[in-house]
């Protein structure tokens, strides 16, 4: 029987005997000229050809020198060591360093030698920085001779592995110094001898595309770090979407970019390639030291960082905090406040009356033309705190490790005006405003190259009630202009069955990526893999809801959902609740067993100084919320002196289910 197409077949060829049909097969291309292979690695090239003398790096060494450097000098010094290692033979390259100009010129380096970047971050036990460099198969390893030491164990058992060490010091400046150095100009020496091919002879345009570019490791929270395979492809588009996301070149000419996000953390979200590409200068940074950073920020004419929320917050509560000439876009990682909480902290700061509240009229912010959010102050870089069901590895946990507790110089810090601004999140954002840094909302994990998704501040909620125009700041957004929208799925379905939620912001599920800045797999773990992308999309294990205009919104980690009697409660949800008693500092709620209701809330909770509040009152305080349910009332509350926390100050709560277990019942 004739169906509908066949029909119009029939048609078409009498209308158009000479034509070829168009419900036909697709004619195959007779060539391939209107592709090429896309890698990041080629945008050095470019910026180096485009502006030579445009000043590419500037960075203080190891021994206290000025360094400055141009895009031809990068250009040429990642060119020597790309033929270096094609030279030698090395195709898997680690790299062990802090933010200095070697790291940089390693990623551009490793990845015009056809090779894979290996980055790891020096703060991790010696065990694990073992097992990485063995699991990812290095040849060869750059590290900065300060962390040189943290290989000892890996090279006796590993003599054939090739160590490369930087000494980052320049005792007269712009001159080679050191074995790194030394590579450079033998990988330099060995173009001439073969011609000077320069770019032409080295790989910086790829043979393909989906070949493997970086294998950033996961914090490993729950297990081994896991290798995050990275592509040429995805690293191109990941990088391409942070210029435009982030405003690289917006308005500004070429920007000038602080490197106080670590290049080992999922390769610095991809920034190393997003900042040369509209060549940019790269600020290097070897540790946080907040005198340092001011002195940078005033003199340098920074128009953009990346920050972990404790250096955020302890920048701001630097003594040597200002306001600065021009403005600053800063990219801020972390758990987002409620709406709750800004709610409260508006009609607070509002009866002191010594600041502006949020939300009136007011200079726009640079690079957007919506004012800025309040929740931008707290965007969310999170994943997974574990492999999750199915989740991912990396999230957050992830954020423990852009900052070391051991790397800070507090003594410039106004250390209780610190704690005030980590306590109030409000406070905190009009303190930026003040200083002239501005915020910016995302989330994303290792495995989507960092950031995939964004807050985008509307101008017409200027308009909206207070209440609900910090609930709309506190949602995760959209996703970013390179990747497909992001999705909140159904958990209850078949293995392979995707069904979103309703975009009503009530029903959880669980938020799944697709698209071009999704990893690839993870290196060398199957199991893992098909977990990762278990029914064809990427588990991030972060609960979500989704609301009518199509923004995400997390409530909690999959294992920190509690369902007790068949109702979920969000851990994340009821701290934020119970944190609106006026004599709580911090809230931190696990999951407890109850013989009866299957699992039950327990809050641990820390007191306000001067103040008294006994688990009893706070659980009949509770009973009385408007937005508490009666099955989300904690049975028990336990008061501490204080709760775990990362060295980005979010709480531990794997510590606090380690106290719930052994029954704690005394302060800490």
């Amino acid at each position: 029987m004739s169906g509908p197409p066949s029909r119009l077949r029939s048609i078409l060829g009498h209308l158009v005997p000479s034509s070829p049909s168009s419900l036909g097969a697709p004619e195959q291309p007779t060539h391939l000229n209107h592709i090429h292979q896309l890698s990041p690695t080629l945008f050095l090239e470019r910026a180096a050809a485009i502006e030579p003398c445009a000043e590419a790096i500037y960075h203080i060494t190891a021994n206290g020198a000025v360094l400055r450097r141009s895009y031809e000098e990068f250009a040429d010094r990642a060119r020597g060591l790309a033929y270096y290692l094609v030279k030698n033979g090395h195709k898997r390259v680690g790299i062990l360093a802090p933010n200095t100009p070697a790291f940089l010129e390693s990623i551009f380096g490793i990845g015009a030698a056809g090779a894979v970047t290996v980055p790891v971050n020096y703060r991790l036990k010696p065990d694990d920085i073992n097992y990485i460099f063995e699991h990812a198969e290095v040849d060869s390893i750059i590290v900065d001779e300060e962390y040189e030491d943290l290989l000892k164990e890996f090279r006796e058992k590993n003599p054939k592995v090739h160590i490369l060490v930087d000494l980052d010091t320049d005792d007269v400046e712009g001159e080679l110094c050191g074995p790194f150095d030394d590579a450079i100009l033998e990988g330099l020496n060995y173009d001439h001898e073969e011609g000077n091919k320069g770019w032409l002879g080295l790989k910086g345009q790829c043979e393909h595309e989906d070949d493997m570019l970086a294998i950033p490791f996961t914090s490993g929270t729950t297990s081994r770090p896991k290798g995050v395979v990275y592509t040429h492809r995805g690293a191109y588009l990941a990088a391409l979407a942070n210029v435009i996301e982030s405003g690289l070149n917006y308005n500004i000419g070429r920007c000038k970019y602080l490197w106080t996000l670590p290049m080992f953390h999922a390769m610095g979200w991809t920034f190393p390639w997003a900042i040369t590409a509209v060549r940019g200068t790269h600020i290097c940074l070897r540790k946080i030291d907040y005198p340092t950073i001011w002195k940078i920020l005033k003199e340098e004419g920074i128009t953009h960082f990346n920050a972990a929320p404790t250096v955020n917050t302890l920048l701001c509560a630097a003594k040597e905090a200002e306001k600065l000439p021009n403005p600053v876009r800063v990219t801020v990682a972390a758990s987002p406040p409620t709406a709750h909480l800004f709610e409260q902290m508006v009609c607070a700061d509002e009866k002191s009356a010594d600041t502006t509240r949020a939300g009136t009229a007011g200079p726009r912010p640079p690079f957007s033309r919506p004012p800025p959010s309040a929740n931008d102050t707290y965007g969310n870089i999170t994943g997974a705190n574990g492999i999750g069901t199915p989740g991912s590895e990396s999230g957050l946990n992830d954020i423990d490790n852009w900052i070391g507790d051991d790397s800070d110089d507090l003594s410039a810090v106004n250390t209780e005006e610190a704690k005030e601004l980590m306590a109030n999140p409000y406070k905190l954002f009009l303190k930026q405003m003040s200083l002239n840094l501005y915020p910016v909302h995302v989330y994303g994990m290792t495995e989507t190259y960092g950031p995939i998704t964004k807050g985008y501040h509307m101008p017409e909620w200027e308009t909206l009630p207070t209440h609900e125009k910090f609930g709309r700041m506190a949602r995760q957004g959209h996703g970013f202009v390179t990747s497909l929208p992001a999705r909140v799925i159904r958990q209850d379905k078949p293995v392979g069955v995707l069904e979103d939620v309703k975009m009503d912001g009530k029903e959880i599920g669980e938020i799944v990526f697709f698209g071009n800045i999704c990893c690839k797999e993870y290196y060398r773990d199957a199991e893992a893999t098909t977990k990762l992308f278990e029914g064809g999309c990427l588990h991030s294990g972060d609960l979500a809801v989704k609301h009518p205009d199509g923004s995400i919104q997390i409530l909690d980690r999959s294992k920190d959902i509690i369902i007790s009697g068949g109702e979920n409660i969000s851990s994340v949800a009821l701290e934020s609740m119970l944190a609106e008693h006026p004599d709580l500092l911090e809230v931190g709620v696990v999951s407890v067993p109850d013989s009866h209701w299957g699992e039950r809330p327990k809050a641990y909770i820390t007191v306000k100084e001067g103040k008294t509040v006994h688990g009893p009152d706070l659980i009949s305080w509770a009973k009385g919320h408007r937005s508490i349910s009666r099955f989300m009332v904690p049975r028990e509350v336990e008061v501490v002196k204080e709760l775990p926390k990362t060295s980005t100050g979010k709480i531990r709560k794997n510590v606090l289910r380690e106290w719930a277990k052994a029954g704690h019942h005394t302060s800490h």
